[in-house]
């Protein structure tokens, strides 16, 4: 019962709108949530994302991980729980470029990138400790990740506004 239950486990696949131009990262993660007091939370998430995306220059295939610790505060009515979570996220990008140029070299970049994050999250109980769950956030990105071409023209950013989606289930406890 998720009205009941002082904390729980999750798994989940993602899906992550970032950087400039746009790139779609999918990904799979897994959580743990503990509740503090009354309706307030402490989760940790932590999840692996890849995709690539195409410039002029090159395609960029975009790689990596990332933590997010959030504060989720929400309700409980029946078998279903939702819930909104101010959060913030640190993580490692791999960038490598492959260019469409025959004859051009291409580079890599291993960086770190960070930004608070606003999680909303809905779920409905299934069995007597399962539930199944669905997310849906928006990031900003203020440690931000550069891949430039010849070390002047931007090639692959990630930097600004983001979106971040998540579909899973798991168990309380």
């Amino acid at each position: 019962d998720l009205a009941s239950s002082r904390g729980s486990a999750r798994a989940q696949a993602t899906l992550r709108r970032a950087g400039q131009p746009g790139a779609w990262l999918p990904g799979v993660g897994v959580g743990v949530e503990r509740r503090l007091r009354g309706p307030v939370g402490l989760a940790l998430d932590v999840s692996v994302e890849g995709g690539d995306v195409d410039t002029a220059v090159a395609r960029v295939a975009v790689r990596g991980v990332a933590a997010i610790v959030a504060l989720p505060t929400g309700a409980t009515m029946g078998r279903w729980s939702l819930a909104v979570a101010p959060s913030f996220a640190v993580g490692g990008a791999s960038l490598a470029a492959t260019p469409h140029a025959a004859g051009a070299r291409g580079s890599s970049l291993d960086a770190v990138w960070a930004g608070p994050l606003a999680l909303i999250r809905a779920c409905v109980a299934v069995g007597r400790a399962g539930f199944v769950g669905a997310e849906a956030g928006v990031g900003l990105t203020t440690q931000r990740v550069t891949g430039l071409v010849d070390g002047q023209a931007t090639l692959f950013a990630l930097r600004g506004p983001w979106l971040a989606f998540g579909l899973g289930g798991g168990v309380s406890f």
